[in-house]
């Protein structure tokens, strides 16, 4: 866990993330105290351009509505096109692990 950390403290890789709307200032808090820089958008038409700035993108299905969905979704593509590495959460209820899945099936890469 160390190096993992001193790994991120040594690169300060650009995070995107998606957060639910509860937690965007937790998700920037932690990412800067882990080292990283967080970046963070709403808007799926600009995600292809994110992804290309950023070194990961986290998604964090939290409370989860449908233009979230669209944003997870575009982000999602934008990150298999590339090649960069994200990080999803299943959430709590039954239906988002559903969904994180069958999205991570359709991209053929893993929430």
């Amino acid at each position: 866990m160390q190096n993992a950390i001193a790994t991120i403290k040594g690169t300060n890789p650009i995070v995107l993330t998606v957060a639910n709307n509860v937690t965007p200032a937790d998700v920037a808090n932690g990412l800067n105290a882990l080292g990283a820089s967080p970046m963070m958008s709403q808007t799926p038409e600009e995600a292809d351009d994110m992804v290309n700035i950023a070194q990961a993108a986290a998604i964090n299905l939290g409370t989860l509505n449908p233009h979230q969905r669209g944003e997870m979704e575009a982000v999602m593509e934008a990150a298999k096109r590339s090649g960069e590495g994200r990080v999803g959460e299943e959430g709590v209820s039954a239906w988002r692990p559903r969904w994180g899945a069958a999205r991570s099936e359709q991209k053929e890469n893993t929430l």
